[in-house]
């Protein structure tokens, strides 16, 4: 009843990162804005960051957005030798006018946006990252690399070559896109590959090997073949029972590309002739998680078990043997707390200003109701 939220409205602007390009000089930038409050001027602009230091500038005392209305945001960066190398950026904040309200407590749309730009590093220097299309088992793998030179100086000749290896770390393939390969600073190029022959499902781990200039790089990546498959990647060494009740649990790991559903994990310990079985749950695409699950054994006692445990899916399945201790289950060690007691004349025996204050209207709203009562009162009197 007392306090009075002030309202907040929609502010838009695109581009979120205004990519500046590298060259010495001057360079423009801006930024398309919405303003869509229908009360407020968006108008107040505030420099977070700034990696180029008097060399960005805009005046934002011109910018004045009205409501409900669409405006551009521009300013300049100056280019030069001091920046450093990497991306310079300077951020800035966009919010509606910081006038005076009447309300108690109010909201203000804000947007953060920046402009950047990138130095290349002294030298010669190639950046690669390595994009992976969907793979399936027994089919060839496709994958792409983009390169781009991040140095100042250009590249003449580079070489490439790309291999593959299995979980075994056994080189499975080789492959040579292109025996020669120039690109000029900060110039970016895109290589679309893919393996010589099919693969089988299962991850692999891959190595592109640049050579360009006499500068030798190596960069590794995975790739990853769906097989529509669950494995058990580990067994605990031990399961702890109490009361009879077992507790077992496996670690699987989901194969496929997509989510795989109603799947259920099985015990099996043939010396006790016992079956047990979790409930049925679901894999994301290549997750890896523990599932644990429990189930009653009569007589159960501590000891060494061979132990069959199975992964139920679709229509197929797949099992370990191994052998595991089963143990009893030690209570857990409750916490015991030290009390201290606070003597009387230390302890906190002020009342919050909160309280005082709500007591202090009551008191208020009571004599007040009072002496409309009494006014009443005597009115009626002087009637009679």
């Amino acid at each position: 009843m007392f306090l009075l939220s002030y309202e907040a409205y929609c502010l838009g602007i695109t581009p979120a990162t205004f990519e500046v390009p590298y060259s010495t000089g001057q360079h423009d930038f801006k930024f398309n804005v919405i303003n869509q409050n229908p009360y407020e001027t968006m108008n107040y602009v505030e420099i977070l960051n700034n990696d180029f230091g008097d060399n960005v500038a805009f005046d934002a005392m011109t910018f004045k957005l009205p409501p409900n209305s669409i405006g551009v945001l521009s300013g300049q960066v100056l280019i030069d030798d001091s920046l450093k190398p990497g991306e310079n950026c300077v951020r800035f904040k966009l919010t509606e006018s910081k006038e005076l309200r009447t309300s108690s407590i109010e909201a203000r749309t804000a947007i953060i946006v920046k402009a950047c730009t990138f130095v290349p590093y002294p030298g010669k220097y190639i950046e690669a990252k390595i994009t992976q299309d969907t793979a399936v088992e027994d089919l060839p793998v496709y994958f792409s690399i983009d390169l781009e030179n991040k140095g100042k100086s250009s590249i003449e000749s580079c070489d490439i070559s790309v291999k593959i290896y299995d979980s075994s770390g056994i080189l499975v393939d080789e492959i040579y896109p292109y025996e020669e390969l120039s690109l000029d600073s900060l110039e970016k190029t895109t290589l679309f590959l893919k393996t010589n022959m099919p693969l089988k499902g299962g991850e692999y781990k891959g190595k592109l090997l640049l050579n360009y200039d006499g500068v030798s790089d190596e960069e590794e990546f995975s790739l990853r073949v769906g097989k529509r498959e669950v494995g058990i990647v580990d067994v605990p060494s031990t399961f702890y029972f109490k009361d009879d009740i077992l507790t077992f649990k496996a670690k699987l790991k989901s194969f496929w590309n997509e989510q795989i559903d109603n799947i259920y994990l099985e015990l099996s310990i043939p010396s006790l002739n016992k079956t047990l079985s979790s409930s049925v749950f679901s894999l994301n695409s290549w997750e890896e998680r523990e599932i644990e699950s429990i189930g009653k054994i009569q007589g159960l006692k501590e000891g060494v078990y061979k132990v069959n445990l199975t992964v139920h899916y679709d229509n197929a399945s797949s099992s370990i043997t191994k052998d595991v201790k089963f143990s009893i289950e030690k209570p857990k060690e409750e916490a015991v707390s030290e009390v201290q007691t606070v003597p009387l004349q230390n302890s906190n025996t002020k009342i919050p200003p909160l309280a005082i204050a709500m007591f202090t209207f009551s008191i208020i709203i009571l004599v007040y109701v009072f002496i409309l009562l009494r006014k009443q009162k005597d009115l009626n009197t002087s009637d009679l």
